[in-house]
């Protein structure tokens, strides 16, 4: 059976098995292995090791850090489709897909994430 890998990398472990939950609430306990990364160095040495679809990253206000981890990721990354989400806090949800000739930017961004707004989310990101 197919399985969709993700880490989740951020220094909240209660965000990260919150988050983790609601994946699972979208794709599964079948089809999801989802691992855990709370801090950069660590997310780094775990994608060495293994081909993950999804890394979601906690962003931080300063974007050029978040570009700098990214392409960090992007380089260590068995997988070169990999899906790397800034994970950030606002009032509203938000997808955001910025593509210009380089790149393409997706945030996640919400204080709360229900799991259909979540799998909406996912599913126009394939």
């Amino acid at each position: 059976m197919y399985k969709i890998h993700i880490l989740i990398v951020t220094d909240s472990p209660d965000f990260a098995k919150s988050l983790g939950y609601l994946i699972l609430d979208v794709f599964g306990t079948r089809t999801t292995e989802i691992e855990y990364a709370y801090n950069l160095q660590d997310g780094l040495n775990q994608i060495n090791q293994g081909e993950y679809h999804f890394i979601f990253i906690s962003g931080n206000s300063d974007s050029n850090d978040f570009h700098e981890n990214k392409q960090l990721f992007k380089e260590a990354s068995l997988n070169p489709n990999v899906k790397i989400i800034k994970l950030s806090v606002s009032g509203s949800i938000g997808y955001e897909e910025v593509s210009n000739d380089t790149e393409k930017r997706n945030c996640l961004s919400k204080d709360e994430i229900d799991a259909e707004d979540f799998a909406y989310i996912l599913e126009k990101m394939k």
